[in-house]
């Protein structure tokens, strides 16, 4: 039988499956950063389309250049990050216009999207290519309108739709 001198494990383990094991097995996702309403969030059925708000897994290399830069933490994802909550802003088939001002997307500008110099650390960040880009059948692109200093596909570009875990909507939100 094993003793325990406090109850600190016990208190660990059950703060894990209720933050946790909990919610991924219901569906739900926990949103803590700014890039989104932070909150509770739950998964729904529904096609990756233009403006849903998707859980996304990033490619390794882009999600190990998150965890470094802490932009990410650890999570469900394949490589040991968590997914980014992000809007689907292009689909396949859509263009996209990097600029030093703004992305663009189908000739409309995103609000809060003017590729940054500095992250909040004060680290550079370098954007993706700038000008048009057509995105390819199976590519979608992130981003957050709610936060400027968002990481998103500014900054990584396009992801493939395979990366997209699962739509979600808000269920429980704050700022």
């Amino acid at each position: 039988m094993i003793r325990f001198k406090t109850t600190a494990p016990l208190v660990a383990g059950g703060l894990f499956l209720v933050v946790y094991l909990v919610p991924q097995a219901t569906g739900l996702r926990i949103n803590t950063s700014t890039s989104m309403p932070r909150g509770v969030y739950r998964s729904v059925a529904g096609a990756v389309r233009r403006d849903a708000v998707a859980a996304v897994c990033l490619p390794p290399a882009i999600a190990r250049f998150g965890m470094e830069r802490h932009y990410l933490g650890a999570g469900s994802c394949p490589d040991g990050s968590e997914p980014v909550v992000k809007v689907l802003a292009a689909v396949a088939g859509d263009r996209v216009e990097v600029t030093a001002s703004a992305v663009w997307v189908n000739g409309v500008r995103l609000p809060h999207s003017r590729p940054l110099d500095r992250d909040r650390g004060g680290r550079e960040l370098l954007p993706f290519a700038a000008g048009e880009h057509q995105l390819e059948p199976g590519e979608v692109w992130l981003y957050s309108p709610y936060e400027e200093r968002s990481w998103d596909s500014r900054y990584f570009g396009p992801v493939r739709i395979e990366n997209v875990t699962t739509i979600v909507e808000p269920l429980v939100t704050f700022r």
